[in-house]
């Protein structure tokens, strides 16, 4: 890789090389990204979806916090990008939002069927002219780390949004404690399918792109649950154990386990 995903600088350095992928640091923008591409998701089955059905309430109400302070209307209508099993459709929609999803995995469509046959959802990839009512929401929820900077489908979120519309992303922060702790054995990073982390400064440079305003970056408290002062001293000693080899000594593979080491970012579009 000889450019930056997101920049296209030069400037990079490699932070791992696996047999699998290299992890590389763009200098310039502060991305983080492998040199691989994405997975096909609609090759993935039922079962690589059902671990996403667990309690989502914790990270909802911080989400719905962050809503509340951007958006001021009394029914609010989030349209949710990769909106996956619909988990996190169903607690906003117990929260009183006007909820609607659109996901292209026919297995997770399944799930969603099944398990919330309440929540609409549309088995598609995200297109301008896709939802024929506007919306004040648009939500990338655990979506922007498995995609390229650069596919068509931010351009088509672009032509899709309003003066007034919200895009909220939610991904992992690469240059949070727990990422640069051991970043080579950060979970965020050890998930296949994850081949972009943006850190504050390359979402503003991929947003400036798009002709997008980053408003707000956010770090995330509840993602994956977690007390982060309990999460922060496990995974130090963790950090201990690897740096004198002694999780060599006992064959165990560490990992820096996750928790408050997510951002939310809130993104209006530029209107000249």
């Amino acid at each position: 890789m000889k450019v930056c995903k997101n920049c296209l600088s030069e400037d990079l350095m490699i932070l791992i090389n696996t047999s699998e992928y290299s992890l590389i640091k763009c200098n310039s923008c502060a991305f983080f990204f492998k040199n691989i591409g994405e997975t096909n998701y609609e090759s993935l089955q039922e079962e690589d979806f059902t671990c996403l059905n667990y309690d989502r309430k914790n990270e909802v109400i911080e989400l719905d916090s962050i809503i509340r302070k951007f958006c001021k209307k009394n029914k609010i209508r989030v349209l949710e990008i990769g909106s996956g099993t619909s988990s996190i459709l169903d607690e906003l929609k117990k929260l009183g939002y006007d909820v609607i999803g659109v996901e292209p995995s026919k297995a997770s469509i399944k799930i969603s069927k099944e398990v919330f046959p309440h929540i609409e959802v549309i088995n598609d990839y995200f297109t301008s002219g896709l939802i024929a009512k506007e919306v004040d929401i648009i939500l990338l929820y655990d979506v922007v780390e498995h995609l390229e900077p650069n596919i068509p489908l931010f351009k088509e979120i672009c032509d899709f949004m309003g003066p007034g519309t919200l895009l909220l992303i939610k991904s992992g922060n690469p240059l949070s404690f727990n990422a640069q702790l051991f970043i080579s054995h950060w979970r965020y990073v050890l998930v296949e399918s994850h081949i972009s982390f943006y850190s504050q400064k390359a979402l503003k440079k991929f947003c400036e792109k798009l002709d997008l305003n980053l408003i707000k970056y956010y770090k995330f408290q509840h993602a994956y649950g977690g007390l982060r002062f309990l999460k922060f001293l496990k995974n130090i000693f963790k950090f201990i154990l690897k740096i004198f080899c002694i999780d060599t000594l006992l064959k165990r593979n560490f990992s820096i386990e996750l928790a408050n080491d997510h951002f939310i970012a809130v993104i209006k579009k530029n209107i000249f």
